[in-house]
């Protein structure tokens, strides 16, 4: 005979499933999105086209401080020997 007095209950069950937002990550994801359906490349052809501009800005500054970079040595030279000579 299986006479029960109280009731076991069973343990509770959660289903908790965190969800982080970053604000960042979706706005970068959108401009992804907008950037390969506006193009239509692939994502690594858009990174190569990004290093390549990259590259040739960068080239551009340096050549153009080295230059004046000259200019100045080359006008601070001319003072010194101006002021030995004189």
């Amino acid at each position: 005979m299986g006479l029960i007095f109280f009731k076991i209950n069973k343990h509770k069950q959660f289903n908790y499933k965190p969800v982080y937002y970053d604000a960042q990550k979706e706005e970068l994801e959108e401009l992804k999105k907008k950037a390969v359906s506006a193009d239509d490349l692939s994502l690594e052809e858009m990174r190569a086209k990004m290093k390549a501009r990259w590259q040739k800005e960068r080239k551009a500054k340096t050549g153009k401080f080295t230059t004046v970079k000259i200019v100045f040595v080359l006008f601070l030279l001319l003072l010194i020997i101006y002021y030995f000579l004189n």
